[in-house]
């Protein structure tokens, strides 16, 4: 009798063990999770947080048209400023300059020139119609500007990296002859080539 109850104290204390061992096994199986996922992995965005353009005079030169002299007429103007397209980060990142400028063409809804390319160094030929008197001839173009923010998600999609700075470029080229003696809106290309070269 004393025999039967030892047996069946030890088939408990086994049961009991094998209980006891599973649930421990559970709880270690779910110790450790997986990182959660906050982004899709190497996705990015870029979008221009604000934009302006200006009339930017590159080429000028004083011409006098005499009495008798107007009509259509062909005048080579000198270089007196210039652009160059291009992309400035406030840290180091892996945001491409191609990308920041043609999200700036799309914000401003022209295509405006790649990072890197300048706007002409050697001179300028101007044809215009043009009646006797004094003028500012000169050509130039729209100058942008644009601020950017951009979001991209590392290889793993745990972070999302942060980074952002500004971009320059132009398009929209322009040419003319500004009078001496008219008035122009002080935002014109009349205008700055008036200040420039009469």
């Amino acid at each position: 009798m004393h025999h039967r109850t030892r047996r069946v104290a030890t088939g408990f204390a086994a049961l009991v063990l094998t209980v006891a061992g599973t649930g421990l096994t559970s709880v270690a199986a779910h110790a450790a999770p997986a990182s959660p996922t906050m982004c899709e992995p190497n996705m990015q965005s870029i979008k221009m947080t604000s934009t302006s353009s200006t009339r930017t005079v590159t080429h000028a030169k004083y011409f006098s048209i005499p009495a008798g002299g107007g009509g259509e007429v062909s005048r080579t103007v000198e270089k007196v400023g210039s652009i160059t397209a291009s992309v400035s980060y406030s840290s180091t990142t892996e945001v491409s300059a191609k990308a920041i400028i043609g999200e700036l063409s799309e914000s401003v809804g022209v295509t405006v020139a790649a990072s890197g390319t300048k706007t002409k160094s050697t001179s300028e030929t101007v044809k215009v119609t043009v009646s006797s008197g004094k003028y500012a001839f000169f050509s130039g173009v729209k100058k942008f500007k644009g601020k950017w923010t951009s979001s991209k998600c590392n290889s793993s999609g745990t972070k999302v990296i942060k980074s952002n700075g500004s971009a320059v470029s132009f398009a929209v080229p322009a040419d003319g002859a500004a009078k001496c003696s008219s008035s122009y809106a002080t935002s014109s290309f009349e205008y700055k080539a008036k200040v420039i070269a009469c």
